[in-house]
């Protein structure tokens, strides 16, 4: 139903007067310091949310895990956010780079702008075919196979894990350490431990429909959740708890925006803390773990959590640093897809992904402790091939958004592929934070084992035309 025109003119009105408020107090900032960056800072949120609010005049109702909103919301977090809390708390290292910060943020915006090109042309729509429409049906004796299947291959692989690092203790004790390890010659094994997020997304999409939910379930859903909180990774977990809301929405009901802001929030606090927890068991030195524990509750949580979302910062070092001290990758970091299956343990030499090539030579400090910084989306393709890379990679980047979106809006019955959207949506989460080889790897890894399932448990399927 499409809204009356009073609604379309309240959103107008709160809109607009957003605007008003901000013009005023951008003139009113016009002989201060840095008001081109605030300029670049405001234009960006602007035109980060735009898109949104012509969409809702239009009548058509927002829907929170489009890939248009997921997108949006994610660009203004990982970039908006850093680019205000150095506008209000630390101008002065802003002052320090201004001629690249001033690049970075045209960049990150040339970057949106050409993303909604994509998005908003009808090229997604020409690649997807949208003649029928699909609704299947799931035996439940075989997604019980599903789950004892990946859950054995999971369990196997976590007990793999810990004799590799040395007991439980010796891996718990120093999760941090075990992981960087374990991640540079098998990170094969971390993969299977992840792959129990898919007969659970299955087995609660199964349930959603039919509204049962058995006792062994929540069992199932604790045991998934402490696997992946054992791996002392933090984004599977987050990762698995956004797929799960994906599925509630498409299949049982929609997700209030205000209860998807509160869980975001949460998350990013877990986030911040669980970081906290890892650097702890990453010490060796006693004194420092002493140190450490006491500032765990009582250190300035904002700054902990702001430190997590700096690609503002990685994207400015980019163009400061590239070619002065690294070279233009001219598409080996993407073409790396190809090699990250291998381990590293047969093939020590294999090209590094971006997040090492970036932190081995612009954060050398950090490195030395094992520790990388991914370089976002938007660095990565600037690392790669300077501005052209961005324009193209965003364009075609907001192309396959939209084809999701077709396929979206013709397969809202479709089980199968709710279930693979649960699985897509993080991933773009992924993407913009960047290593396009590694998060792709994972992506591909965790689909074909999905496809897998999905054709083993789908007994039954009915296609119809669209009127």
């Amino acid at each position: 139903m499409h809204r009356t025109v009073s609604n379309q003119f309240k959103i107008l009105k709160y809109f607009f007067s957003l605007f008003i408020i901000e013009a005023i107090i951008l003139v009113s900032q016009i002989y201060n310091d840095l008001f081109l960056i605030k300029i670049l800072v405001n234009y960006l949120f602007l035109a980060g949310i735009i898109p949104i609010v012509l969409q809702n005049i239009k009548g058509a109702k927002i829907d929170i895990f489009s890939p248009m909103v997921v997108f949006h919301g994610l660009y203004l977090i990982f970039f908006g956010i850093p680019a205000l809390d150095l506008v209000f708390y630390k101008a002065e290292l802003i002052r320090r780079d201004e001629h690249f910060y001033r690049l970075a943020l045209l960049y990150i915006i040339a970057g949106l702008h050409f993303f909604q090109i994509g998005y908003f042309s009808d090229i997604g729509k020409i690649i997807i075919d949208k003649k029928r429409k699909i609704t299947v049906h799931w035996s439940i004796k075989r997604i019980k196979i599903i789950v004892i299947t990946i859950s054995l291959i999971s369990i196997l692989s976590f007990l793999l894990i810990l004799k590799l690092s040395g007991g439980a203790s010796a891996y718990f004790l120093n999760i941090k350490n075990a992981m960087v390890e374990l991640t540079t010659g098998s990170s094969f094994l971390f993969m299977a431990v992840i792959l129990s997020k898919i007969p659970l997304l299955i087995w609660f999409c199964y349930n959603l429909k039919y509204n049962r939910f058995p006792p062994i379930f929540f069992i199932f859903t604790i045991f998934v959740f402490l696997l992946h909180l054992s791996l002392g990774e933090r984004g599977p977990f987050v990762f698995l708890i956004v797929s799960l809301f994906v599925c509630y929405h498409y299949v049982k009901k929609k997700v209030r925006p205000v209860l998807m802001f509160s869980v975001t929030l949460l998350l990013m606090i877990f986030l911040t803390f669980y970081l906290k927890y890892r650097e702890l068991t990453g010490i060796n030195d006693n004194l420092k773990k002493i140190e450490l524990e006491g500032t765990f509750f009582t250190a300035n949580l904002y700054n902990h959590f702001i430190a997590n979302f700096d690609y503002l910062l990685r994207v400015k070092d980019i163009v400061k640093y590239v070619p002065e001290k690294v070279d233009y990758q001219y598409g080996k970091t993407f073409f790396n897809l190809m090699f990250k299956p291998i381990p590293s343990r047969i093939w020590s030499e294999k090209p590094e992904s971006a997040a090492i090539i970036i932190t081995r030579k612009i954060y050398p400090k950090v490195y030395v402790n094992k520790v990388t910084f991914v370089p976002s989306l938007i660095g990565e393709l600037y690392l790669n091939f300077h501005v052209i890379g961005i324009i193209t990679g965003m364009l075609l980047f907001g192309v396959i958004m939209k084809s999701f979106l077709v396929l979206l809006n013709n397969n809202h019955m479709n089980l199968n592929f709710i279930v693979f959207y649960a699985t897509i949506v993080p991933a773009i989460l992924g993407q913009i934070r960047g290593d396009f080889a590694i998060v792709s790897t994972w992506l591909i890894f965790n689909l074909v084992f999905l496809f897998i399932a999905l054709k083993f448990i789908t007994i039954k399927t009915i296609s119809s035309n669209y009127a």
